[in-house]
């Protein structure tokens, strides 16, 4: 592989990241319960895994449940193990279709990615790939850019 190409690909992972999602702060606590939230976790050596945690309760400012899958690189955890959630850390949440497609328009409305895609071809593939709303608009986007870039050429 080139150095350009591989620099590339690097650059598409880093924009690709989960980050928290400021979405998720208007959401009240009680929503997540019974949902999945992907979250970080930082083992000993600094590593970031995300996993899932299966929310169980609303434990006060905070979120209060159990790790829905086994670590590979943070040790002294299992699935099962408690876990607290601060709102700030949720990345991304298990959503229905619905769900889904009404997030990736509530973010269109209020412009956080504009305009909204032309051709919205791939949805359905963007939701069962288990991307989130905002990194679906967030490639729609650059997407649209590279064709009208080809268009004008």
């Amino acid at each position: 592989m080139n150095t350009v190409n591989r620099r590339d690909n690097i650059r598409r992972i880093h924009e690709n990241a989960l980050t928290p999602d400021p979405l998720y702060n208007r959401k009240p606590l009680e929503w997540f319960i019974g949902r999945c939230v992907k979250m970080p976790f930082q083992s000993a050596d600094s590593h970031v895994e995300h996993m899932w945690v299966q929310i169980i309760q609303r434990l006060g400012d905070n979120l209060l449940g159990t790790l829905d899958n086994n670590p590979v690189v943070v040790d002294g955890m299992k699935r099962g193990d408690p876990v607290i959630v601060k709102r700030v850390e949720i990345e991304a949440v298990t959503l229905s279709k619905e769900e889904w497609l009404a997030e990736l328009k509530q973010l269109w409305a209020e412009g956080d990615i504009l305009p909204y895609p032309k051709d919205t071809n791939g949805l359905e593939e963007a939701y069962e790939e288990g991307w989130t709303p905002r990194q679906a608009l967030r490639w729609w986007k650059k997407r649209e850019q590279i064709e009208d870039r080809k268009a004008a050429s």
